[in-house]
């Protein structure tokens, strides 16, 4: 448990309603998140270290809303 409702173990973290895995290294950046009651998977993949959180966080207020 770290907080907020939110869980982390082997990469996944959980939150009420979506998991989701993030990492990066010196050139890359991921994200992915499930969205299992809306089946829905989205994916960010980068090959520079631009963070893809705001992305995916742009992407689920306009395909959750």
């Amino acid at each position: 448990q770290i907080g907020s409702g939110r869980a982390y173990g082997y990469g996944v973290y959980m939150e009420p309603g979506c998991c989701f895995v993030t990492g990066g290294d010196p050139g890359v950046d991921m994200f992915s998140a499930w969205y299992p009651e809306a089946g829905l998977t989205l994916t960010a993949l980068s090959n520079n270290e631009t963070n893809t959180w705001p992305l995916l966080r742009e992407a689920c207020s306009l395909l959750l809303a």
